[in-house]
């Protein structure tokens, strides 16, 4: 079996080892320092042209004196020689320049150490979680926030709490307010009452307002507790009370008017399907805008019996309580199809009215 002295020297008399010289000269014209029989130096190729007294040579050669004169020899690739006063180097011909190939002369610092030619971490734990064994280094976790998965130190699914990320500035959110992706940044509540929203591209806080609520949101009564309060209630559609099979319609008219001097004139707001409602009655008050004279009744209709319903429509009831010749309006019920509709007779002035019509199913 080889040893490793044995190994070593063959690796050794691989290069072409040269006797060393005195110096490695560095101004090739100048003349010989010395000139006795066994001086060697090497001319540095970027020396200059050699000085005559060294009788020949050329840049790069090793050069010895026999007694005489100096022999030459030209370099060849992988030849070595050592330079007297270069102690922690050798040097080695690497086809330009003679190449400075230093001894392996390093010491093993604090918390590293030395095998053969290898520095490696000296074997011993290290804080925080850090441990050396035979130069590889090993980490510690607490697998709780950092696991190993799969060679790689890696942050663990919900591993970092709420105690983890950065101060923010008082009522404030973490988000992105913008379309885009990029960094986070707080996203302030500086006013009372103001709710976190979508507003077209960007995310903030502001006020809920109507071009907030999506038609689609469907807000049901029952999610009003306990009621409007004291709230006014505006619609441009109807009121509707109960089941579908079993329902309440309220429709309100607002200065409605009845053209003076019109006979059997047909109100459009008070026909109704028979098919979908089986009575009506119609809380109003009519005001002739001439003479200011106003007058208050209400009107029964029941689907069931429009015979009777002629005679019951024939005698409208004054609620008011007022006295004098009224506005001059008269009733009378149409069937059309399915329909009932109520028209009216007026004298020559024309009216207004305002009403409250109330629609029963059954």
């Amino acid at each position: 079996m080889e040893t490793a002295i044995e190994a070593n020297a063959t690796l050794a008399d691989n290069f072409e080892w040269q006797n060393s010289a005195i110096d490695l000269v560095a101004d090739n014209t100048a003349v010989p320092a010395s000139e006795v029989t066994g001086d060697r130096y090497v001319l540095t190729f970027g020396g200059g042209a050699p000085n005559a007294a060294w009788d020949g040579a050329s840049a790069g050669d090793v050069v010895e004196f026999n007694g005489t004169a100096w022999d030459a020899v030209t370099p060849t690739l992988g030849m070595m020689i050592s330079i007297d006063d270069e102690t922690t180097s050798l040097r080695q011909f690497g086809g330009a320049t003679w190449d400075q190939k230093f001894f392996e002369s390093t010491t093993a610092s604090t918390g590293l150490t030395k095998s053969g030619f290898d520095i490696q971490l000296a074997d011993a734990a290290a804080a925080n979680g850090i441990s050396v064994s035979s130069g590889a280094i090993s980490a510690e976790v607490d697998d709780v926030g950092i696991e190993i998965a799969t060679n790689v130190l890696a942050l663990k699914d919900s591993g970092i709490t709420d105690a983890k990320l950065r101060d923010s500035t008082a009522l404030t959110v973490i988000g992105r307010s913008v379309n885009s992706t990029g960094a986070v940044a707080d996203i302030s509540a500086g006013t009372d009452n103001f709710v976190l929203r979508r507003s077209g591209t960007t995310l903030g806080f502001g006020l809920l307002v109507n071009a907030n609520i999506d038609a689609a949101a469907a807000i049901v009564g029952t999610k009003i507790d306990p009621d409007f309060g004291s709230q006014n209630i505006q619609t441009s559609g109807l009121m509707v009370q109960g089941a579908s099979a079993n329902t309440v319609e309220i429709q309100y008219l607002h200065n409605a008017t009845l053209t003076g001097g019109a006979t059997d004139t047909v109100q459009a707001d008070l026909t109704f399907d028979t098919t979908a409602f089986k009575s009506c009655i119609v809380e109003y008050t009519i005001v002739d805008t001439t003479s200011e004279d106003r007058r208050s009744g209400m009107l029964i209709i029941n689907a069931d019996n429009a015979d009777a319903v002629a005679s019951v429509l024939s005698d409208i009831v004054d609620l008011s309580g007022e006295t004098g010749a009224g506005p001059g309006v008269s009733w009378d019920l149409n069937q059309s199809g399915d329909d009932l509709q109520i028209s009216y007779t007026t004298t020559d002035n024309n009216k207004t009215m305002n009403a409250r019509i109330i629609r029963f199913k059954a």
